[in-house]
């Protein structure tokens, strides 16, 4: 019948996905179909994340901060612009192995700044900016 549900949570998403943007304040609304297609590619985050907020000139945003992908990363944009994913804090990370326990740290001031870290089964945190930056 052409319904598509998540656990009945947004019965038929695709019939009020525009109403939804409408509800959550999105800025500069998408497509149903384009946000389908890009919810598995991890640069359509950051692709989002430039259209809304770091390159729209309504928008006063020097970072974004995103999760629940379960795949941590950590954009700079040519002006100096943060988009860092979290990640997951689950302990064991199937999408992204080499990340596990992973979060954010932001600090405010005169520039803003965001770290993304592991915390290791020792204790100890590891630094991810290395491995995910793009």
């Amino acid at each position: 019948d052409g319904t598509i549900s998540a656990n009945k949570l947004f019965k038929n998403i695709q019939r009020t996905w525009q109403d939804r943007q409408i509800q959550n304040n999105v800025k500069v609304s998408n497509s149903f179909i384009q946000a389908v297609a890009g919810a598995n590619n991890w640069d359509y985050y950051f692709d989002q994340a430039k259209i809304q907020y770091l390159e729209n000139p309504k928008e006063k945003v020097d970072i974004v901060i995103f999760g629940h992908t379960h795949v941590p990363s950590y954009y700079t944009t040519e002006e100096g612009k943060l988009y860092v994913n979290s990640g997951t804090w689950v302990d064991h990370n199937t999408d992204f192995p080499e990340a596990t326990r992973t979060f954010v740290v932001v600090e405010s001031g005169k520039k803003d700044l965001a770290e993304i870290y592991s915390y290791l089964e020792d204790g100890t945190l590891q630094d991810l900016k290395p491995i995910v930056s793009k």
